[in-house]
Protein backbone atom coordinates (compact mmCIF):
# COMPACT_ATOMS: atom_id res chain seq x y z
CA UNK A 1 0.00 0.00 0.00
CA UNK A 2 2.83 2.44 0.55
CA UNK A 3 5.56 1.15 -2.05
CA UNK A 4 6.50 4.37 -3.69
CA UNK A 5 4.74 6.23 -1.30
CA UNK A 6 6.39 9.15 -0.38
CA UNK A 7 5.64 9.21 3.64
CA UNK A 8 7.70 6.13 4.11
CA UNK A 9 10.59 7.44 2.13
CA UNK A 10 10.40 10.66 4.45
CA UNK A 11 10.27 8.28 7.48
CA UNK A 12 13.18 6.50 6.36
CA UNK A 13 15.42 9.07 5.77
CA UNK A 14 14.31 11.54 9.24
CA UNK A 15 15.48 8.20 10.88
CA UNK A 16 18.79 8.87 9.52
CA UNK A 17 18.67 12.67 9.92
CA UNK A 18 18.91 11.43 13.59
CA UNK A 19 22.50 10.00 13.17
CA UNK A 20 23.40 11.82 10.52
CA UNK A 21 23.80 15.54 8.97
CA UNK A 22 20.80 16.96 7.83
CA UNK A 23 19.45 16.39 4.51
CA UNK A 24 17.03 17.56 2.00
CA UNK A 25 14.78 14.99 -0.15
CA UNK A 26 14.82 15.15 -3.64
CA UNK A 27 12.25 12.84 -5.53
CA UNK A 28 12.58 12.12 -9.32
CA UNK A 29 9.94 11.25 -11.03
CA UNK A 30 9.39 10.59 -14.75
CA UNK A 31 6.93 9.77 -17.65
CA UNK A 32 6.85 6.37 -19.34
CA UNK A 33 9.23 7.97 -22.13
CA UNK A 34 11.89 8.43 -19.40
CA UNK A 35 11.57 5.26 -17.27
CA UNK A 36 15.01 4.10 -16.44
CA UNK A 37 16.77 7.22 -17.23
CA UNK A 38 20.26 7.64 -15.97
CA UNK A 39 19.89 10.37 -13.73
CA UNK A 40 23.30 12.48 -12.54
CA UNK A 41 23.88 14.79 -9.20
CA UNK A 42 26.44 17.22 -10.21
CA UNK A 43 28.10 14.87 -12.50
CA UNK A 44 27.54 12.12 -10.01
CA UNK A 45 25.73 8.86 -10.89
CA UNK A 46 22.99 8.43 -8.36
CA UNK A 47 20.68 5.75 -10.38
CA UNK A 48 18.00 5.46 -12.70
CA UNK A 49 14.74 7.53 -12.67
CA UNK A 50 12.00 7.86 -10.84
CA UNK A 51 14.07 7.88 -7.79
CA UNK A 52 14.31 9.67 -3.98
CA UNK A 53 17.79 11.24 -3.20
CA UNK A 54 19.05 12.74 -0.03
CA UNK A 55 21.32 15.82 -0.36
CA UNK A 56 22.95 18.44 1.75
CA UNK A 57 20.87 22.13 0.60
CA UNK A 58 22.53 24.34 -1.56
CA UNK A 59 22.32 24.63 -5.40
CA UNK A 60 22.70 21.35 -7.47
CA UNK A 61 22.72 20.36 -11.30
CA UNK A 62 20.64 17.53 -12.16
CA UNK A 63 20.97 15.69 -15.71
CA UNK A 64 18.53 12.83 -16.50
CA UNK A 65 19.94 10.72 -19.80
CA UNK A 66 18.63 7.92 -21.90
CA UNK A 67 20.82 6.60 -24.91
CA UNK A 68 19.19 6.36 -28.02
CA UNK A 69 22.99 4.90 -30.09
CA UNK A 70 26.20 5.33 -30.64
CA UNK A 71 26.45 9.00 -31.06
CA UNK A 72 22.76 10.46 -29.62
CA UNK A 73 20.53 10.69 -26.53
CA UNK A 74 17.32 12.13 -24.87
CA UNK A 75 18.36 14.59 -22.21
CA UNK A 76 17.08 16.51 -19.64
CA UNK A 77 19.02 18.96 -17.42
CA UNK A 78 18.19 21.44 -14.56
CA UNK A 79 19.80 23.88 -11.99
CA UNK A 80 17.59 23.40 -8.30
CA UNK A 81 18.45 25.19 -5.26
CA UNK A 82 17.56 22.66 -2.65
CA UNK A 83 15.89 24.24 1.22
CA UNK A 84 17.81 22.82 4.74
CA UNK A 85 15.47 19.73 5.43
CA UNK A 86 12.75 20.81 2.48
CA UNK A 87 11.90 18.03 0.48
CA UNK A 88 12.12 19.10 -3.60
CA UNK A 89 9.88 17.01 -6.94
CA UNK A 90 11.59 17.14 -10.22
CA UNK A 91 9.47 15.80 -13.17
CA UNK A 92 12.10 14.65 -15.83
CA UNK A 93 10.75 15.12 -19.12
CA UNK A 94 13.53 14.10 -21.43
CA UNK A 95 14.53 15.99 -24.48
CA UNK A 96 14.05 14.77 -28.36
CA UNK A 97 17.22 12.76 -29.98
CA UNK A 98 20.20 14.71 -29.77
CA UNK A 99 23.96 14.21 -30.06
CA UNK A 100 25.79 12.95 -27.14
CA UNK A 101 28.73 14.89 -25.52
CA UNK A 102 31.49 12.65 -27.41
CA UNK A 103 29.49 13.31 -30.70
CA UNK A 104 29.76 17.06 -30.13
CA UNK A 105 33.49 17.12 -29.54
CA UNK A 106 33.78 15.01 -32.80
CA UNK A 107 31.30 17.66 -34.81
CA UNK A 108 32.55 20.55 -33.37
CA UNK A 109 36.60 18.90 -34.04
CA UNK A 110 35.41 18.59 -37.58
CA UNK A 111 33.78 21.96 -37.63
CA UNK A 112 36.74 23.34 -36.58
CA UNK A 113 39.24 21.88 -38.94
CA UNK A 114 36.73 22.85 -41.71
CA UNK A 115 37.15 26.52 -40.40
CA UNK A 116 40.50 26.82 -40.41
CA UNK A 117 41.02 25.57 -44.19
CA UNK A 118 38.76 28.41 -44.74
CA UNK A 119 34.96 27.37 -45.12
CA UNK A 120 32.67 30.72 -44.56
CA UNK A 121 29.98 28.59 -43.48
CA UNK A 122 31.66 26.49 -40.90
CA UNK A 123 33.20 29.15 -39.61
CA UNK A 124 29.87 30.65 -38.52
CA UNK A 125 29.23 27.56 -37.28
CA UNK A 126 32.10 26.86 -34.94
CA UNK A 127 31.46 30.40 -33.81
CA UNK A 128 28.14 29.60 -32.80
CA UNK A 129 29.51 26.16 -30.98
CA UNK A 130 31.71 28.49 -29.09
CA UNK A 131 29.36 30.88 -28.12
CA UNK A 132 26.83 27.70 -27.00
CA UNK A 133 29.76 25.54 -25.61
CA UNK A 134 28.50 22.73 -28.19
CA UNK A 135 31.24 19.84 -27.92
CA UNK A 136 34.07 22.62 -26.70
CA UNK A 137 34.83 24.49 -23.80
CA UNK A 138 32.62 27.92 -23.79
CA UNK A 139 34.06 31.23 -25.23
CA UNK A 140 33.00 34.55 -25.92
CA UNK A 141 35.95 35.73 -27.05
CA UNK A 142 36.42 32.81 -29.75
CA UNK A 143 33.20 33.10 -31.17
CA UNK A 144 33.26 36.46 -31.94
CA UNK A 145 37.03 35.83 -33.41
CA UNK A 146 35.04 33.23 -35.87
CA UNK A 147 32.06 35.39 -36.70
CA UNK A 148 34.54 38.29 -37.64
CA UNK A 149 36.82 35.60 -39.78
CA UNK A 150 33.78 34.65 -41.76
CA UNK A 151 32.74 38.41 -42.46
CA UNK A 152 36.16 39.34 -43.48
CA UNK A 153 36.60 36.56 -45.84
CA UNK A 154 32.60 36.87 -47.37
CA UNK A 155 34.14 40.65 -47.69
CA UNK A 156 37.05 39.54 -49.50
CA UNK A 157 34.88 37.31 -51.63
CA UNK A 158 33.03 39.64 -52.66
CA UNK A 159 35.98 41.98 -53.79
CA UNK A 160 37.65 39.24 -55.76
CA UNK A 161 34.43 38.63 -57.85
CA UNK A 162 33.81 42.18 -58.51
CA UNK A 163 37.60 42.28 -59.49
CA UNK A 164 37.09 39.67 -61.84
CA UNK A 165 33.81 41.26 -63.27
CA UNK A 166 35.48 44.46 -63.46
CA UNK A 167 38.67 43.37 -65.38
CA UNK A 168 36.29 41.51 -68.16
CA UNK A 169 33.70 44.97 -68.03
CA UNK A 170 37.10 46.49 -69.08
CA UNK A 171 38.18 44.71 -71.92
CA UNK A 172 34.54 44.68 -73.35
CA UNK A 173 34.94 48.31 -73.05
CA UNK A 174 38.35 48.64 -74.16
CA UNK A 175 37.08 46.52 -77.35
CA UNK A 176 34.27 49.17 -78.43
CA UNK A 177 31.51 47.54 -76.64
CA UNK A 178 29.88 50.94 -75.15
CA UNK A 179 27.71 49.09 -73.06
CA UNK A 180 30.32 48.18 -71.06
CA UNK A 181 32.11 51.78 -71.14
CA UNK A 182 28.81 53.37 -69.26
CA UNK A 183 29.42 50.13 -66.62
CA UNK A 184 33.39 50.80 -66.29
CA UNK A 185 32.83 54.44 -65.44
CA UNK A 186 30.20 53.65 -62.86
CA UNK A 187 32.66 51.25 -61.56
CA UNK A 188 35.77 53.85 -61.27
CA UNK A 189 33.43 56.26 -59.47
CA UNK A 190 32.19 53.84 -57.07
CA UNK A 191 35.87 51.67 -56.28
CA UNK A 192 33.62 48.89 -57.41
CA UNK A 193 37.01 46.05 -58.43
CA UNK A 194 39.10 48.85 -59.12
CA UNK A 195 40.70 51.79 -57.33
CA UNK A 196 38.21 54.56 -57.36
CA UNK A 197 39.35 57.30 -60.25
CA UNK A 198 37.28 60.24 -60.81
CA UNK A 199 39.28 61.21 -64.01
CA UNK A 200 39.15 57.52 -65.28
CA UNK A 201 35.43 57.46 -64.29
CA UNK A 202 34.89 60.58 -66.43
CA UNK A 203 37.18 59.44 -69.21
CA UNK A 204 35.15 56.32 -70.01
CA UNK A 205 31.51 58.27 -69.78
CA UNK A 206 33.14 60.39 -72.13
CA UNK A 207 34.30 57.91 -74.70
CA UNK A 208 30.81 55.93 -74.16
CA UNK A 209 29.26 59.22 -75.24
CA UNK A 210 30.94 59.80 -78.35
CA UNK A 211 30.57 56.56 -79.49
CA UNK A 212 27.23 56.44 -78.93
CA UNK A 213 27.23 59.71 -81.19
CA UNK A 214 28.94 58.04 -83.68
CA UNK A 215 26.99 54.97 -83.86
CA UNK A 216 23.66 57.07 -84.37
CA UNK A 217 25.29 59.33 -87.33
CA UNK A 218 26.62 56.16 -89.11
CA UNK A 219 23.19 54.56 -88.42
CA UNK A 220 21.82 58.21 -89.85
CA UNK A 221 24.22 58.45 -92.59
CA UNK A 222 23.09 54.21 -93.83
CA UNK A 223 19.84 55.50 -93.93
CA UNK A 224 19.89 58.54 -95.68
CA UNK A 225 21.94 56.90 -98.41
CA UNK A 226 18.84 54.34 -98.79
CA UNK A 227 16.24 57.23 -98.90
CA UNK A 228 18.48 59.28 -101.26
CA UNK A 229 18.62 55.87 -103.68
CA UNK A 230 14.95 55.61 -103.12
CA UNK A 231 14.22 59.20 -104.24
CA UNK A 232 16.59 59.02 -107.22
CA UNK A 233 14.50 55.75 -108.40
CA UNK A 234 11.37 58.48 -108.29
CA UNK A 235 9.93 57.48 -104.91
CA UNK A 236 8.22 60.54 -103.98
CA UNK A 237 7.94 59.54 -100.22
CA UNK A 238 11.81 59.45 -100.41
CA UNK A 239 12.00 62.60 -102.17
CA UNK A 240 10.53 64.71 -99.40
CA UNK A 241 12.11 62.55 -96.42
CA UNK A 242 15.52 63.09 -98.30
CA UNK A 243 14.38 67.06 -98.51
CA UNK A 244 14.18 67.07 -94.64
CA UNK A 245 17.24 65.27 -94.35
CA UNK A 246 19.05 67.63 -96.33
CA UNK A 247 17.42 70.40 -94.23
CA UNK A 248 18.45 69.47 -90.81
CA UNK A 249 21.79 67.70 -91.45
CA UNK A 250 20.27 63.92 -90.89
CA UNK A 251 23.13 61.89 -92.33
CA UNK A 252 23.94 63.86 -94.60
CA UNK A 253 25.97 67.31 -95.37
CA UNK A 254 23.37 70.46 -94.18
CA UNK A 255 22.12 71.88 -97.23
CA UNK A 256 19.05 74.23 -97.66
CA UNK A 257 19.89 74.19 -101.76
CA UNK A 258 19.17 70.64 -102.02
CA UNK A 259 16.33 70.62 -99.46
CA UNK A 260 14.39 72.97 -101.81
CA UNK A 261 15.60 70.79 -105.10
CA UNK A 262 14.31 67.65 -103.37
CA UNK A 263 11.33 69.31 -102.31
CA UNK A 264 10.15 70.98 -106.14
CA UNK A 265 10.90 67.45 -107.62
CA UNK A 266 8.42 66.04 -105.15
CA UNK A 267 6.09 68.28 -105.94
CA UNK A 268 6.37 68.07 -109.47
CA UNK A 269 6.59 63.99 -109.13
CA UNK A 270 3.36 64.17 -107.40
CA UNK A 271 1.89 66.63 -109.69
CA UNK A 272 2.76 64.68 -112.98
CA UNK A 273 1.80 61.09 -111.03
CA UNK A 274 -1.56 63.56 -110.33
CA UNK A 275 -2.05 63.68 -114.32
CA UNK A 276 -0.86 60.40 -115.09
CA UNK A 277 -3.61 59.09 -112.88
CA UNK A 278 -5.98 61.88 -114.93
CA UNK A 279 -4.65 60.81 -118.39
CA UNK A 280 -5.52 56.87 -117.31
CA UNK A 281 -9.27 57.84 -116.49
CA UNK A 282 -9.45 59.70 -119.83
CA UNK A 283 -7.84 56.68 -121.72
CA UNK A 284 -9.83 54.05 -120.27
CA UNK A 285 -13.24 56.20 -120.76
CA UNK A 286 -11.97 56.95 -124.63
CA UNK A 287 -11.47 52.78 -124.67
CA UNK A 288 -14.98 53.01 -123.64
CA UNK A 289 -16.02 54.68 -126.10
CA UNK A 290 -14.48 53.39 -128.61
CA UNK A 291 -16.13 50.05 -127.61
CA UNK A 292 -19.42 51.52 -127.61
CA UNK A 293 -18.90 53.17 -131.21
CA UNK A 294 -21.79 51.64 -133.61
CA UNK A 295 -22.45 53.07 -137.35
CA UNK A 296 -26.11 52.46 -136.80
CA UNK A 297 -26.21 53.76 -133.51
CA UNK A 298 -29.74 55.66 -134.56
CA UNK A 299 -31.12 52.79 -136.23
CA UNK A 300 -30.65 50.64 -133.22
CA UNK A 301 -31.97 53.09 -131.03
CA UNK A 302 -35.14 53.14 -133.56
CA UNK A 303 -35.38 49.71 -133.47
CA UNK A 304 -35.45 49.56 -129.44
CA UNK A 305 -37.86 52.29 -129.32
CA UNK A 306 -40.18 51.20 -131.77
CA UNK A 307 -40.03 47.52 -129.89
CA UNK A 308 -41.33 48.83 -126.94
CA UNK A 309 -44.05 50.65 -128.63
CA UNK A 310 -45.25 47.46 -130.58
CA UNK A 311 -45.10 46.02 -126.84
CA UNK A 312 -47.92 48.12 -126.02
CA UNK A 313 -49.68 48.63 -128.94
CA UNK A 314 -49.27 45.64 -131.58
CA UNK A 315 -50.59 47.77 -134.82
CA UNK A 316 -47.82 50.31 -134.63
CA UNK A 317 -45.51 47.19 -136.54
CA UNK A 318 -45.92 49.11 -139.66
CA UNK A 319 -44.59 52.60 -138.67
CA UNK A 320 -41.32 50.85 -137.29
CA UNK A 321 -41.65 49.04 -140.64
CA UNK A 322 -41.99 51.85 -142.73
CA UNK A 323 -39.43 53.68 -140.13
CA UNK A 324 -36.72 51.79 -140.83
CA UNK A 325 -35.40 52.51 -144.02
CA UNK A 326 -35.05 56.09 -143.59
CA UNK A 327 -33.17 55.58 -140.37
CA UNK A 328 -30.56 53.22 -142.13
CA UNK A 329 -30.16 55.71 -144.67
CA UNK A 330 -29.54 58.53 -142.28
CA UNK A 331 -26.93 56.06 -140.50
CA UNK A 332 -24.91 55.95 -143.81
CA UNK A 333 -25.65 59.30 -144.50
CA UNK A 334 -23.83 59.88 -141.51
CA UNK A 335 -20.81 57.37 -141.63
CA UNK A 336 -17.89 59.81 -142.83
CA UNK A 337 -18.77 61.24 -139.19
CA UNK A 338 -18.80 57.59 -137.23
CA UNK A 339 -15.58 57.09 -139.09
CA UNK A 340 -13.93 60.24 -138.27
CA UNK A 341 -14.72 59.90 -134.35
CA UNK A 342 -13.52 56.46 -134.74
CA UNK A 343 -10.01 57.32 -136.20
CA UNK A 344 -9.79 60.50 -133.77
CA UNK A 345 -10.40 58.06 -130.76
CA UNK A 346 -8.15 55.24 -132.12
CA UNK A 347 -5.35 58.37 -132.16
CA UNK A 348 -6.35 59.56 -128.51
CA UNK A 349 -5.06 56.36 -127.33
CA UNK A 350 -2.43 56.00 -129.27
CA UNK A 351 -0.72 59.27 -128.47
CA UNK A 352 -1.75 58.14 -124.55
CA UNK A 353 -0.52 55.01 -124.68
CA UNK A 354 3.08 56.40 -126.08
CA UNK A 355 2.38 59.16 -123.15
CA UNK A 356 2.63 56.35 -120.50
CA UNK A 357 5.10 54.42 -122.25
CA UNK A 358 7.59 57.18 -122.70
CA UNK A 359 6.74 60.45 -121.62
CA UNK A 360 9.62 62.03 -123.63
CA UNK A 361 8.67 60.59 -127.26
CA UNK A 362 7.77 62.75 -130.18
CA UNK A 363 4.33 61.31 -130.33
CA UNK A 364 3.47 62.00 -126.83
CA UNK A 365 5.55 65.68 -126.77
CA UNK A 366 2.88 66.46 -129.99
CA UNK A 367 -0.07 64.84 -128.49
CA UNK A 368 0.54 66.66 -125.30
CA UNK A 369 1.45 70.39 -127.58
CA UNK A 370 -1.85 69.77 -129.62
CA UNK A 371 -3.91 68.52 -125.93
CA UNK A 372 -2.86 71.98 -124.92
CA UNK A 373 -3.57 73.91 -127.85
CA UNK A 374 -7.40 72.59 -127.56
CA UNK A 375 -7.44 73.77 -123.66
CA UNK A 376 -6.38 77.20 -124.80
CA UNK A 377 -9.10 76.92 -127.80
CA UNK A 378 -11.73 75.91 -125.50
CA UNK A 379 -10.86 78.71 -122.70
CA UNK A 380 -10.87 81.55 -125.54
CA UNK A 381 -13.96 80.37 -126.75
CA UNK A 382 -15.76 80.61 -123.30
CA UNK A 383 -14.66 83.51 -122.72
CA UNK A 384 -15.64 85.10 -125.73
CA UNK A 385 -19.61 83.42 -125.01
CA UNK A 386 -19.48 85.33 -121.26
Amino acid sequence: MFKNSFIPKIVILLMAWSTANALSLLRITCDDSSQGAKVYINGVHKGKCPRDIGLAAGDIRLRAVIKVDTDHERVFEKNIHLYDRSPERVEVQLSSSQLNTKAKKAKASATLAKAQAGDIKEMKNISKYYKEGMGLVQSSSKAEYWSNKASEMISQNKREKEQEIAKEVLSKAKAGDISAMDKISRFYAEGKGVKQDALESQKWKDKASSERALKKHTAEVKKAKEVLSSAEAGNISSMETISSFYQTGKGVEQSSTKSQEWLKRSELARAEKKQRAKEAKRRAEAQEELYNLNPFENTKAFIQSGKRDIDDNPFLSLGLTTGLPFMLLGDLTSSPTYTMKKKSLENELNARASSFENSNSMVAKAYNKSLKTKNIQSEILLSSRK
